[in-house]
Formats: C-alpha cells, sequence, structure tokens
C-alpha cells in the first residue's frame, strides 16, 4: 500500500531502504498492511531489541503504541489509506524475542484499556532476525 498523496513521510520512509527498526522510533507507523482475504488492516510495529528483564524497553513500548492508538482514533490511518477506512484495525508487535514478564503486563493492560475499547485487535509474534 502506498499513502494518500499529501501524508506524512514518516509513514513510508521505511519503504526503499534497509533500516533497523525499534520502538524507540515513537513518531513512525512501521507498517500498514491490508489483508484483503480477511478484510482487515494491520498496523505492524518492529521491535528488534532484546527486551530484557529490567523493563528497559516500556517507555518506547509506550509511546509507539500511543502513536499507533492515536494513528487510528484520529483518524490518520483513514486519511492517509481511505480505502481502508471503517475496516477492522489490529495493531501487531513483531519482536525478535518473546516480551518479558513487565513487557507482557504492559501488553494486556494497554490490549484491555485502550485498544478493546477502540475495537482495535492486537497480537504479537516472534519473528526471525540476523541475531537470532
Amino acid at each position: 500500500m502506498s499513502p494518500a498523496a499529501g501524508t506524512r513521510p514518516s509513514y513510508e520512509r521505511h519503504q526503499n531502504r534497509k533500516v533497523s527498526l525499534t520502538t524507540q522510533d515513537h513518531d513512525t507507523v512501521d507498517f500498514v498492511s491490508l489483508d484483503e482475504k480477511r478484510k482487515a488492516v494491520s498496523l505492524v510495529m518492529v521491535e528488534a531489541r532484546e527486551w530484557g528483564d529490567q523493563g528497559r524497553l516500556l517507555p518506547d513500548l509506550q509511546e509507539k503504541f500511543n502513536t499507533y492508538l492515536t494513528y487510528v482514533t484520529e483518524r490518520q490511518l483513514a486519511s492517509d489509506y481511505p480505502q481502508v477506512a471503517g475496516l477492522p484495525v489490529e495493531i501487531e508487535l513483531r519482536c525478535s524475542t518473546p516480551p518479558g514478564e513487565r513487557e507482557a503486563e504492559f501488553l494486556r493492560i494497554v490490549a484491555k484499556q485502550y485498544l478493546e475499547p477502540a475495537r482495535i485487535g492486537f497480537s504479537w509474534k516472534v519473528i526471525k532476525t540476523a541475531a537470532n
């Protein structure tokens, strides 16, 4: 999918160059994907760093979720991609290692208190990276 004319360049900046994606890039939606079979749109965030056991990535994860939630609820997604307006939305976290206890608890809270009321789905999965 390519953004509609006049959109912010940060939403398409990963298209033509190799980058290391992490949640510390707070103001960017990493990927937008349309699943035509399910008739749903996925907003994908990527965390290539290891979570560790001290919750050091939680501030980045929180800021990234704020960006994604705002992108959907303030209708910027529908503005940038009019063809997905009205379709179900899911945020998918793709990470190099499974979230630790602190991150998992944070993700449960975000899903229950913020995403579910906004009718936004959530899932996460481990992806292979060069490091693993």
